[in-house]
Order: C-alpha cells, then structure tokens, then sequence
C-alpha cells in the first residue's frame, strides 16, 4: 500500500488559496497558472463513480422504521461519530449488522468527513439497513454538496482563523493530476492503471513544502486537460449513463445526455 497515492494536505490547501469567485452555484472555479478552471460535479462523478442521481428519487424507498438507532442508539436522534465506531467494533449483535454499521462507518469517516463532533447523518442508518437502497443510492450527489459547502463556506475567525474542508477532498487531488499535468507531473503522480473510476489507478508519494506548490500554481501553465471527457468505456459506466444533463451557464457545456448512446 506504500505506493498508492497520498493524500496531500499542502495541494489542497494551495488549491483552496487559488479559488476565485463564481456566479455558478454547483462548480467551484480556481486560477491555475493564470488560467481559470472549473471543478464540478461532473469531475467529482468521472473521478469517484459514485451515482450522480437526485436523491429525490429514492426517497420513498427509504425506511420508514429506525431499527439501527433503536438497537444500538436507544432511539435518539444524535449520535455521534466515535458511538457508531463503537457500535461497530464492540455492540453488533451480529455479522450482517456489523456490516451494515461498518458501511455507515465509512460513510461518515471517508465520504462525509466531517468533525469528530459533530453528529452521524441517521438517515443514512436507515439507508443502509436495506443494502440494495444503500448499493444503489445516489451518494455522489450527497457527497458532493457537503464538499462544494466546505469549499465555499471559507474561513471562520474562532478562536482562531482555520476551515474545515469536508466531503471527499481526495476527489479534487485527483482532479487537480487529472486537470493540469504540471502538477500531475511536479508530484510524480501517475495513473498507473485504467482502472475505473479513475480515482482507482492514481499512485502518487511525493511530499512537497507549501511554498513550492505555491510557486508552481503561481507559474504560467501551458496545458490545462479542461474539461474532462469520457472514454468510450466510461461512457458504458451507469454513473455516466445516470448524469443529469448539464446546460451551458457560466461556462462551456460540459456534458448533455443528446451525447448518450
């Protein structure tokens, strides 16, 4: 696992310090090497996979019954992180609701990623208690919204100046190798395989200090790969086939299900 891409706190900061103002409500522009560049909800689908759909659509398929949060929880309506991580390693009455609680585990800590203070999302404890809902639901849509709001929301002044970057910010590292190679090729990063979603086959291990991503971002940069494209086997992939249709507002037209076989 050594050689699997790292996670790289000084680039997203750095990208965060380039981010421009937008009128577009679902994207977030950057000012890369002078050039202005979008992440949007289509990168963030390319790259993680993760079902683009409106939640709107499952929402009478979910559980009505809080059979979780009954049986570990006592019913309440605030649970917090480190109390599922317990019900997960220490209170599962069985495999198949240890399962069910590890998938909410990974929700929270991994996609969602959020403090260690604040509270579970139980609504995702209902989901995931039918494991075809939780297979199937649309959590590129949620997950992207809580990563677009932290990337927005800026800094807070208590106690002192400091921003909590939440959602799943690994989506736009890969973003950032797969947008401009300069700092594709300044980390060493490679996409070692074709695997699919593209996030899979990246690999990356160099660590940088701030002020030399800040000086290569600053830099004119030639070749900006803006925006991203499907590959013919992508677009065989159901996360592309379930995109809604994207109209041109604030930018080039990025993708339109008019393209769709």
């Amino acid at each position: 696992m050594k050689d699997y891409m790292k996670v790289s706190c000084k680039l997203l900061h750095s990208l965060i310090m380039m981010r421009i103002e937008s009128r577009a409500a679902d994207e977030i522009w950057f000012c890369l090497g002078g050039k202005k560049v979008r992440f949007s909800f289509w990168d963030f689908t390319l790259i993680t996979g993760l079902n683009p759909s409106n939640e709107d659509r499952y929402e009478n398929d979910i559980p009505s019954g809080r059979r979780l949060a009954e049986e570990y929880f006592q019913g309440r309506k605030v649970v917090k992180p480190g109390e599922l991580r317990d019900a997960f390693y220490t209170d599962a009455k069985n495999e198949d609701d240890r399962y069910k609680l590890g998938l909410a585990l990974i929700y929270e800590n991994v996609l969602k990623c959020k403090e260690i203070n604040t509270s579970v999302d139980m609504e995702v404890l209902n989901i995931v208690d039918n494991l075809e809902l939780f297979n199937k639901y649309p959590w590129g849509r949620k997950c992207y919204d809580i990563l677009l709001y932290g990337l927005r929301k800026g800094f807070s002044k208590v106690p002192l100046a400091h921003y909590s970057l939440w959602g799943f910010p690994l989506a736009l590292q890969v973003w950032a190798f797969e947008t401009v190679p300069a700092i594709r090729k300044f980390f060493r990063a490679k996409r070692t395989e074709q695997r699919l979603p593209r996030m899979c086959g990246w690999k990356s291990t160099l660590t940088c200090s701030f002020d030399e991503i800040i000086e290569l971002l600053n830099a004119p940069i030639n070749e900006i790969l803006f925006p991203l494209t499907p590959t013919n086997k992508e677009e065989e992939q159901e996360y592309v086939r379930l995109f809604p249709t994207i109209s041109e507002k604030n930018g080039p037209l990025i993708w339109s299900t008019r393209s769709r076989r």
